[in-house]
């Protein structure tokens, strides 16, 4: 690009053209053209111009108008900007910090207080004065109570769970006087850990003898099944070891 015909002189930091150096090298970026002769960089853009037919030199050649800033210069109104858009921003924190903390004192100071107040009081049934809060202290307070009798409920029950387990422990050892002699040797051998094969082998009778001698069994120590009369043995044996 050619500055040397048609440009325009101007005092200060407009565009001076010297003698020596008027053949200009355009570079397109995105939002400006950088023009450059090797030591002078100016920013700018530009536009084609189409004049009239004009006895003027270089009127062969293609005219265009372009505002041109040097980059020395831009590079300051950038950092000009920067300094303003930070400054903006610091302002922006600080009164949103004083904002924070007039908020706070008009309406976080006074949930705080009505919290340490009611903390203080305890259960003496004080409010604090906010009938949100007051609502919350309330419900929390019944929740708790709920809470602290379910679990009375629930102890109540595991001590009742409790005795009626040893009850029909106790019930269970009692009725093992009551087994007859070949009885009372099929459940010694259940407590010394055989399984019905395997006693039915060691007494040379049959399975199903053992399963008579199962069912009478447990008809006399009240249990329902093998495992529930495996359960007490092992709380019996658990016991006489201890």
């Amino acid at each position: 690009m050619s500055l040397d015909t048609g440009a325009g002189f101007q005092d200060g930091p407009a565009l001076a053209i010297p003698e020596d150096s008027s053949v200009y090298k355009v570079t397109a970026e995105k939002d400006y053209n950088r023009y450059s002769d090797g030591e002078i960089v100016f920013v700018g853009r530009e536009k084609p111009l189409r004049l009239a037919p004009l006895p003027l030199f270089g009127e062969d050649a293609t005219w265009v108008a372009a505002v041109l800033l040097p980059q020395q210069r831009e590079r300051s109104m950038l950092m000009h900007r920067y300094i303003l858009v930070a400054s903006f921003l610091m302002i922006f924190l600080a009164i949103a910090l004083l904002l924070a903390i007039f908020f706070s004192r008009c309406y976080a100071a006074p949930v705080l207080k009505g919290i340490r107040n009611a903390r203080e009081e305890g259960g003496s049934g004080g409010t604090t004065q906010i009938r949100e809060l007051d609502e919350l202290i309330a419900f929390m307070k019944a929740r708790e109570q709920e809470l602290i009798c379910q679990m009375g409920e629930n102890a109540h029950e595991m001590r009742d769970a409790d005795q009626v387990e040893l009850s029909a422990y106790r019930m269970f050892v009692n009725q093992i006087e009551t087994l007859t002699k070949t009885e009372r040797i099929v459940f010694d051998l259940y407590i010394t850990g055989l399984n019905s094969h395997e006693i039915a082998n060691k007494l040379n009778l049959s399975i199903n003898t053992i399963r008579t001698h199962n069912r009478n069994i447990y008809a006399k120590l009240n249990v329902t099944s093998y495992k529930e009369m495996m359960v007490y043995i092992q709380m019996m044996t658990g016991r006489q070891q201890g």
